[in-house]
């Protein structure tokens, strides 16, 4: 599971690096590490931080940037808690749904992929505990209806996306990652043949499941809605 970066505003301001500075390997650095700092991988971790913390710091201070600040604290955790506002505040949903779509594929990339997270760590973050947030019974009534049809809705347009895809190296890019992402430890989309397609069918599929590969993980309901729809995909 990913470790805590939790970051306030200050902390990226103040502290972070721009991702897209200049950084060199310093003395102390192992040749790994610098072989690591050459990759595109590497590149891309630092770009989608840099992203990530603009639009961040963009966000007009309110409900809906604490929503976003909530789950970047809170996806890190063993067991990340749904996007739900103690006091039903909409815009604090609304901000921490975003931060869960912009989060998503550099989480899985950040687990699976060496360098990325090399990348994407070069920005120095400060540690700081997420602020506890509980539910009321009405809230997880409310929730609960919500997430299973968005759970259901989800798998259907997965599966019709995955139906479509024609024979050949894309698709089965698609279909190994639809193997891989619920393991503990998923490999990256590398394909071994250096086929670019294959790659590119992989990261697809990487795409369209980081929702809700969150959201499965993260809401009861959501879960079961997604459960609830018997795979149609067609076999590899």
């Amino acid at each position: 599971m990913l470790r805590c970066i939790s970051i306030t505003a200050a902390a990226m301001l103040a502290v972070a690096p721009t991702a897209g500075a200049d950084t060199m390997p310093g003395p102390g650095s192992s040749p790994s590490a610098e072989r690591a700092m050459l990759t595109p991988e590497y590149a891309e971790g630092r770009r989608d931080r840099k992203t990530w913390e603009d639009w961040f710091n963009g966000l007009v201070i309110g409900s809906y940037r604490d929503g976003a600040f909530w789950w970047f604290g809170e996806r890190t955790k063993d067991t990340p808690r749904p996007c739900t506002s103690p006091s039903g505040d909409a815009g604090w949903v609304a901000g921490c749904r975003a931060a869960q779509r912009r989060l998503a594929l550099s989480d899985i990339r950040w687990k699976t992929e060496a360098s990325y997270a090399l990348g994407w760590e070069s920005a120095v973050a400060t540690d700081i505990p997420p602020e506890p947030i509980t539910m009321t019974e009405s809230e997880k009534a409310r929730s609960m209806t919500a997430a299973y049809v968005d759970g259901s809705r989800d798998r259907q347009a997965w599966e019709e996306w995955l139906r479509k895809l024609p024979i050949g190296s894309y698709r089965d890019g698609a279909f190994w990652w639809l193997d891989e992402h619920d393991k503990n430890s998923p490999k990256p989309c590398a394909s071994p043949a250096r086929n670019a397609q294959w790659v590119a069918g992989c990261r697809a599929a990487q795409g369209r499941l980081a929702e809700p590969d969150v959201r499965r993980t993260t809401e009861v309901d959501y879960r079961t809605g997604w459960n609830s729809e018997p795979s149609a995909a067609p076999s590899q």
